[in-house]
């Protein structure tokens, strides 16, 4: 079957996404990590995507287009998790952050903690703009195998979707790099797309 894709570089279409989230729908692209999926931070979202995922129980990644609206989802940073954020934001590096006591509960972990990125693409971070963030989950079923481009999305997961964007010359990517900042240290719970050793240069005490 013959796919249809949106393009990032227009605004037109931008707008379009943006739409199609403000009704609860669900959108596969990509960015600069995985090919995901990407929902508005309500309780609808979460569940289509925990349909579509065919998990429970576990939270989901919150985008936000910039540093500024942590404090939306999260308590204050630390000094040294303040110091990762203006060295690695944006980009594919996930923080695991102290959740703020009175967000909803689908929107944090059991042990109340929350996942924050900003990514650095600029046609994500346009719509991001238009939202205070969105949920962002790898395009695929759980225990499945996560497709680098969205041209390699499993087809009964675009069944599910409301609709597909992408950038023309779409490149394969890696997860992003995740750190749980929650604690009196930080400690690295997945390496992805950005290196340990590069944080290691300038965060020696991870």
């Amino acid at each position: 079957m013959k796919i249809n894709y949106l393009n990032w570089s227009h605004k037109d279409n931008i707008d379009t996404i943006a739409t199609l989230l403000q009704k609860n729908k669900i959108i596969a692209g990509n960015s600069d990590t995985v090919a995901g999926l990407l929902a508005p931070l309500t309780k609808i979202g979460y569940n289509k995507l925990d349909t579509i995922k065919e998990r429970s129980n576990k939270p989901y990644l919150i985008l936000i287009d910039s540093p500024e609206k942590i404090e939306l989802f999260a308590e204050k940073p630390s000094p040294k998790t303040r110091e990762i954020i203006q060295k690695f934001w944006p980009g594919p590096l996930t923080l695991l952050l102290p959740a703020k006591k009175n967000i909803p509960s689908y929107l944090k972990s059991q042990d109340n903690k929350v996942a924050l990125r900003v990514p650095n693409h600029t046609g994500l971070l346009t719509l991001l703009k238009k939202f205070n963030g969105l949920f962002s989950t790898s395009a695929n079923k759980q225990n499945e195998s996560t497709p680098t481009t969205v041209d390699t999305i499993n087809q009964k997961i675009v069944d599910m979707v409301d609709t597909l964007i992408k950038d023309p010359q779409e490149k394969e990517t890696l997860s992003s790099t995740i750190l749980d900042c929650t604690g009196d240290t930080i400690k690295v719970i997945r390496e992805g797309s950005t290196p340990l050793q590069k944080i290691r240069e300038v965060c020696p005490y991870l």
